[in-house]
């Protein structure tokens, strides 16, 4: 009598699994560089935002950028200025698609743990507490794009825009 069988696999990362959602860590150069300021309070600090990706598909699109410091070392930047006050979330982040003739905001929610009817949740990231000169890997998920769109503005509020960013489609 002969055994045979298969291993057990090893439970996955969370890295492994991050890199199936979203794809490949971002590593890889911007397809559009933007410069602007993050607002704190009254303060104004210097940033540049990095997109590395418009994926869109037929249930969504998503936005993978990156954020860092413009004047070096380590600034705060826990604030409103990229949401709603009092929301520390990046869903004011926008895509602007002229061949729909839209502006698509992130995907958002109501948590039902809060007891609230407010959309308090969104599928994006979350303001970091501070930059600096690494960048912090940043996503939202927004509804999909016009099929036909094959560029997209990326508008970041106190940022300039970030204009004909392409378009790749899975």
């Amino acid at each position: 009598m002969t055994a045979s069988g298969s291993a057990t696999p090893a439970p996955a990362s969370a890295e492994h699994v991050t890199a199936q959602v979203l794809g490949n860590p971002p590593t890889t150069a911007p397809i559009a560089s933007v410069t602007g300021n993050l607002t704190v309070l009254a303060d104004e600090f210097p940033a540049v935002a990095e997109v590395l990706e418009v994926r869109a598909g037929a249930a969504s699109t998503l936005l993978r950028w990156r954020l860092k410091s413009a004047a070096g070392p380590q600034t705060g930047t826990r604030g409103s200025g990229l949401s709603r006050p009092p929301l520390f979330d990046t869903r004011g982040v926008s895509l602007r698609d002229a061949v729909g003739k839209q502006v698509l905001t992130p995907f958002t929610y109501v948590p039902q743990a809060m007891g609230l009817d407010l959309d308090t949740g969104c599928v994006c990231t979350g303001v970091p507490g501070a930059i600096g000169e690494d960048a912090e890997p940043m996503y939202a998920l927004y509804p999909p794009l016009d099929p036909a769109a094959t560029t997209v503005d990326v508008v970041l509020p106190g940022f300039a825009v970030a204009k004909a960013v392409p378009v790749t489609r899975r």
